[in-house]
């Protein structure tokens, strides 16, 4: 952990947001709920994780992190990554923009975009495909649907909402449930 002293206009979901942990561990390590109040001066801990380097396959293929412990920590909400069609080597840049039981995406730009339609035929889909992504040096296995739903933050990008991206142990939002779909894609992305 380390000791954060909160200062005026703080918030712990921005907090979470800055130190790319989930609010619900801040809050939790802090003895907290999302009605507590947060006061100017008042010291709280971050938790800070340091996830190993797994051992890859092949060069093509990506760290089989688990999402609950590694893979949320490895890859946060705002950052920036490169997700690299496993089947096409086709590649495009997506920014997490917010997901707790799976990485909720969006494309960077319109041409980010416009590749991700391609690689899903020519329109946007459900189907689940292995997908490498790529967040500071690191390769991770994962399974991405191309589908735009529900809440958009980049307006700019001619995607209409976000998608989903999985890894290893992540479920569903609707259910708490694991996709097999999914996991099916992330594995062939490990090579496992």
């Amino acid at each position: 952990y380390i000791s954060y002293t909160i200062k005026p206009g703080d918030s712990m979901w921005d907090l979470s947001i800055k130190y790319g942990i989930p609010m619900a561990e801040l809050l939790k390590v802090n003895n907290m709920n999302e009605n507590s109040l947060l006061s100017v001066g008042q010291k709280i801990k971050i938790p800070v994780h340091n996830i190993a380097v797994q051992e890859r396959v092949s060069e093509k293929h990506g760290e089989y992190l688990d999402w609950w412990t590694e893979a949320q920590y490895v890859f946060p909400i705002n950052k920036i990554a490169t997700v690299t069609d496993f089947q096409t080597g086709k590649r495009f840049q997506i920014k997490r923009t917010t997901g707790a039981f799976h990485a909720d995406c969006e494309p960077l730009t319109t041409k980010d975009a416009a590749i991700i339609k391609e690689v899903w035929g020519g329109q946007y889909s459900w189907k689940e495909r292995a997908v490498i992504v790529e967040v500071d040096g690191r390769k991770i296995a994962a399974s991405m649907a191309s589908m735009p739903h529900d809440v958009e933050y980049i307006k700019d990008n001619n995607f209409n909402g976000h998608f989903d991206l999985h890894f290893r142990n992540s479920t569903r939002h609707k259910d708490g449930a694991i996709s097999p779909a999914h996991q099916a894609q992330i594995r062939i992305a490990a090579g496992v």
